[in-house]
């Protein structure tokens, strides 16, 4: 009986442990998809600004209350602002550097507008059903990350030349 009883409050001091873990998690973006890019950060960067040349239909609007000043706001993030016009919902996500690797840079998935309208957003992995999550992410994967990944490479067989 006691041998229950241990096993018990281990389990609910491991549960609780886990959503506090969970509901606040650490660092100033806890619930974000991270992906790492094989490239540096200026170059991520240049990618990103190729991809908006090439998919005009990802910038934002001009009507937009986000603006493209906030999106070229360098500082400890480097915040980029997407447009999916399918669903006039906007993307919310940011580059960094990795700092023990010059060579890789973190590029992340932050959130998603539930509209066009200010305020209104939703964390990936923390406040959208799985369902949505998921498609959300593999959308981002395949329109926007892959590309820019691609134009990665593109700028790194330009420069070897």
């Amino acid at each position: 009986m006691k041998k229950v009883i241990k096993i018990i409050i281990i389990v609910l001091i491991l549960g609780i442990y886990i959503w506090f873990g969970f509901n606040f998690g650490p660092g100033s973006y806890p619930f974000v998809e991270k992906y790492k890019i094989p490239a540096n950060e200026d170059s991520v960067m240049a990618a990103v600004d190729i991809f908006f040349e090439r998919n005009e239909e990802y910038r934002l609007p001009p009507d937009s209350y986000l603006n493209e000043s906030q999106c070229k706001v360098r500082g400890y993030w480097y915040h980029i602002y997407f447009y999916l016009p399918e669903e006039d919902r906007y993307i919310s996500s940011w580059i960094r550097g990795d700092i023990n690797d010059k060579g890789f840079t973190t590029f992340a998935l932050s959130g998603v507008s539930l509209n066009t309208e200010p305020g209104e957003w939703s964390r990936v992995n923390k406040d959208l059903p799985r369902k949505e999550n998921r498609r959300l992410k593999r959308e981002f994967k395949t329109k926007i990350l892959d590309p820019i990944k691609a134009y990665c490479a593109e700028t790194d067989r330009a420069d070897d030349t």
